[in-house]
């Protein structure tokens, strides 16, 4: 049976069930447990209902599997009656081995007084990710609310990127938590330095620059090179994510069939819905300035760096079918409102063009 169907057949016994957990107990912070399946299933329900983008979390048998064979690190906190009231997972980046995230992080609500996220957050920074290769961790804080955010700023994560109406309002219809699609603020920390160059493009050098001021790691910059583009052809790995109805562009090499083959991807995904094109750029490339250029003349926009996304770091562009809503994005510190002021500015001229 695939995970949808076993997704399905969790899901149907979730809405049969009545589970209360009795608030108050005790936790303790541990690495996951099969045991603890169907607990973590309990717990995305309460607050998701149905609504939550990734299917494994309902998936009891699928939850042990991709923790058994290491696609997924889950911390739970658990009570001393075995039931789960809090979790988050870390799990490798497609795109570099040394690049993980630190996401699905989930709180009962009757335990959100109680330091829960904190604890599991630190958790996976502290005991897990050191028994991991890993070099950077980067996590999504939603900013329908600045809790997540303020807890990213305690553990040592600095925002980077905004990933503007990334989450459809219907993934908080139970908790009434939204009005609207949802952005999400990129928050990186660094756990082991690579230095190395990168090449800022001019359009973009003030605001980059304000980005790597904030940042604990070692970077050369360069101006890119005019031309370059047209010594190699493009390779980009596409992954479309039906639910947020986005296409993420992964930008491995910039050629001189780049236009075109953004414009052959881009026809793709409105085949499949996606309302969102977000396009990561190696900013190790040279070439860079120019896939920057060919971007911005085709209504993209600004969302920032990506320490380490492709062992380099990277840089994020988007383009959405509908005006954005920065209003309802609520963020917990100064430095995100500035980025936040960059993305808006820069959208604002990519309409004017």
């Amino acid at each position: 049976m695939n995970t949808l169907a076993l997704k399905d057949e969790t899901l149907l016994k979730l809405s049969q069930e009545d589970y209360p957990v009795e608030p108050g107990q005790p936790c303790t912070v541990d690495m996951f447990r099969p045991e603890d399946a169907l607990g973590v299933a309990r717990c995305f329900y309460t607050v998701y209902g149905d609504s939550y983008s990734i299917d494994t979390v309902y998936s009891p048998a699928s939850l042990i599997e991709a923790n058994a064979t290491g696609n997924l690190y889950s911390v739970v906190a658990r009570t001393p009656k075995g039931d789960v009231v809090g979790y988050c997972a870390l799990f490798r980046s497609l795109a570099c081995k040394f690049l993980y995230e630190q996401g699905q992080l989930v709180v009962l609500p009757s335990y959100r007084n109680e330091a829960i996220a904190t604890q599991v957050v630190k958790y996976g920074l502290e005991v897990v990710a050191p028994r991991l290769p890993v070099h950077e961790v980067f996590g999504k804080a939603v900013c329908n609310h600045t809790i997540s955010q303020k807890i990213g700023d305690e553990c040592g994560f600095r925002e980077t990127a905004l990933e503007i109406d990334y989450i459809p309002e219907e993934a908080y219809k139970k908790e009434k938590s939204a009005t609207g699609p949802v952005s999400a603020l990129l928050m990186f920390r660094c756990c082991q330095d690579r230095p190395h160059d990168i090449y800022l493009p001019e359009t973009y050098e003030d605001v980059l620059h304000f980005i790597y001021t904030g940042l604990p790691i070692t970077r050369t910059f360069k101006k890119p090179d005019t031309g370059v583009a047209f010594h190699t052809k493009s390779r980009v790995q596409c992954h479309v994510f039906g639910f947020q109805k986005v296409a993420r562009l992964n930008v491995e090499a910039i050629g001189s069939d780049f236009e075109e083959t953004i414009a052959t991807i881009e026809g793709q995904a409105g085949k499949t819905g996606s309302t969102i094109i977000q396009v990561y750029l190696p900013l190790g490339n040279p070439a860079v300035g120019d896939a920057v250029a060919l971007l911005r003349a085709k209504g993209y926009f600004l969302g920032g760096a990506l320490p380490r996304w492709f062992d380099q770091d990277g840089l994020l562009l988007q383009k959405i079918d509908s005006p954005p809503h920065f209003n309802s994005i609520r963020l917990y510190s100064e430095r995100a409102g500035k980025l936040l002021e960059f993305v808006r500015t820069d959208w604002e001229k990519a309409e004017r063009r």
